[in-house]
């Protein structure tokens, strides 16, 4: 379980304190946390069609994506998955 409270979490029970989430709260202090994945890239479309001034690549998107799943998971966040 992981608890908030205002925008951060307090304690996702890794131990507390220190920077990056760690802390005190009141107890029984308990909150939802919502995770959302990056959207998949066209890599033609981003960065030959549009040609943005920076480069998008779907590759990054998936490392980026797979990143925050193992820190939610670590974190006890469940991932649901819906349908399209």
């Amino acid at each position: 379980m992981v608890r908030v409270a205002r925008g951060g979490v307090l304690n996702g029970g890794r131990g507390g304190g220190g920077g990056g989430g760690g802390g005190g709260g009141a107890a029984g202090e308990v909150g939802l946390v919502v995770w959302v994945s990056t959207t998949p890239v066209d890599d033609h479309k981003h960065n030959v069609v549009f040609k943005q001034a920076w480069r998008r690549y779907n590759k990054d998107v998936v490392r980026y994506n797979d990143a925050a799943a193992r820190v939610m998971a670590s974190e006890g966040v469940r991932r649901s998955r819906t349908a399209a």
